[in-house]
């Protein structure tokens, strides 16, 4: 099995979704626009979680600067997951490969069957939607490469949206396992999200397979 090479990657996948980085934005219920900038303390809360495998989770608190091992109620066996936490430190849902479970451990409503691989570097990344409050998008790698064999590997990008307004506060996944068709057979294992610097949205950004070549595309309130 492979091991992580970029641990970074998945403290930034957990904290992407609402703060994530100093300058990153959070949801908030305006009627203009529903991303805002973070505190330093919804920041560090967004930060709180990061599930590993066989029912371990690290939970590294609303603040401070230490951890403590807790039980992943799901028994991921990807090699990376991502998490949403939101501004105050409660976790909405994880991604485990093929899966997107609720703040409880159990399979998010329609949650099942998602593209991605559980041994790819970065599985996936998620980030809240710029266009609409309490809905969520997650970016999913289906990609292994290096040797690694998958009968499913399509080396593609999808999208999935998470509606957390669903299925009373536990979410559902809607819209799901949709193709990013410039990225059909060329992607890598390599997957990250940043914020762009006008504050309306995200970049997803990648590595084209066997090349040089960044793959970046752009996610705002216009899709």
């Amino acid at each position: 099995m492979k091991r992580l090479p970029l641990a970074r990657n998945l403290l930034l996948a957990a904290c992407l979704p609402l703060c994530g980085l100093s300058n990153t934005w959070a949801q908030t219920v305006s009627s203009t626009s529903v991303l805002r900038t973070c505190t330093a303390a919804e920041l560090r809360a967004t930060e709180r979680y990061w599930p590993l495998q066989n029912h371990d989770m690290l939970d590294f608190g609303a603040s401070g600067n230490g951890y403590t091992l807790v039980n992943n109620p799901a028994s991921t066996a990807a090699e990376t997951n991502s998490a949403v936490t939101d501004s105050t430190g409660q976790l909405l849902f994880f991604v485990d490969g093929g899966s997107i479970y609720n703040s409880t451990g159990a399979l998010l409503q329609n949650g099942s069957g998602i593209k991605a691989q559980s041994s790819a570097e970065q599985d996936s990344v998620s980030f809240a939607n710029p266009a609409k409050q309490g809905e969520y998008y997650v970016i999913t790698n289906n990609t292994v490469t290096a040797g690694f064999v998958s009968p499913t590997s399509d080396r593609t990008w999808y999208y999935s949206i998470v509606d957390m307004t669903a299925n009373g506060v536990l979410g559902a996944e809607k819209n799901k396992n949709v193709q990013i068709a410039a990225t059909a057979g060329i992607s890598s294992e390599a997957l990250t999200a940043v914020p762009n610097a006008a504050g309306t949205g995200f970049w997803v950004v990648g590595i084209e397979r066997n090349t040089n070549k960044i793959m970046a595309f752009e996610v705002t309130s216009t899709g």
